[in-house]
């Protein structure tokens, strides 16, 4: 019983880095704080966040099914750029679904 006991608090512990690392880096996106279209490494990203590559790729992946950014086959992953268009598109949709909400 000992043994799922450590297993359990070490998903907890990945789940708390791997939390941590995405609400570290999704507000960084958002805010402008790294470039759009900029390449990002693993190596720089999981230095700045102090996480495992593993952890890293799993927030990329995240990052990606949620449109923060792209990634591509043997070219990696950059931060996504928005034209104004969609950027009014995403705004008003969030309307609607904030007003739907409340």
């Amino acid at each position: 019983m000992e043994f799922r006991e450590d297993a359990d608090a070490q998903d907890r512990a990945s789940r708390t880095r791997h939390d941590e690392a995405y609400e570290g880096l999704r507000p960084l996106l958002l805010s402008g704080g790294i470039e759009p279209g900029s390449r990002l490494t693993e190596a720089e990203l999981t230095s700045r966040c102090n996480v495992s590559r593993s952890t890293m790729r799993s927030v990329l992946v995240r990052l990606a099914q949620e449109g923060y950014v792209t990634s591509e086959v043997n070219r990696g992953v950059r931060t996504r750029s928005f034209s104004v268009e969609e950027a009014a598109d995403i705004l008003e949709a969030r309307e609607v679904l904030e007003s739907a909400a409340g």
